[in-house]
């Protein structure tokens, strides 16, 4: 929390951490370790910490079902969506949909691909393409 220096308003900082609640955390961190090929940071008692850039992934493990509803989709950045999810697919990824074109925007095009995790939290990839240019 801080205060914008430019009009003293009041405002929340980047996020810095996503945490998914798992039922089996052996099994979270062979999919988001092996097969997202995400680095891990930390491991710890029923937690595992890995690194997304800016952003932290917690997966924290929870016998209560409840806790594990999903929310909304975790939407991964790449530069190439068709290579990215090639190779998510060779490491057993199985997606939801195919590549769709979601925005047409005025500098770019924006493309996603959805799939989910073990625990069935949405998770996609998305990429930023240029103008016009079919990326499938």
């Amino acid at each position: 929390m801080a205060l914008d220096p430019r009009d003293g308003v009041f405002s929340l900082g980047p996020v810095g951490l996503i945490v998914f609640y798992v039922a089996d955390l052996t099994r979270a961190m062979t999919f988001y370790g092996e097969q997202l090929g995400l680095r891990r940071l930390l491991l710890g008692e029923g937690q595992a910490l890995y690194d997304c850039g800016d952003v932290r992934l917690s997966l924290q493990e929870t016998p209560q079902s409840a806790q594990l509803t999903a929310a909304s989709p975790v939407c991964f950045r790449v530069s190439d969506i068709v290579t990215a999810r090639r190779e998510l697919e060779e490491r057993g990824v199985a997606f939801t949909d195919t590549i769709q074109l979601v925005a047409i925007l005025p500098e770019h095009d924006l493309w996603m691909t959805y799939f989910r995790d073990p625990d069935g939290h949405p998770l996609a990839l998305t990429a930023e393409g240029p103008k016009g240019f079919p990326l499938v």
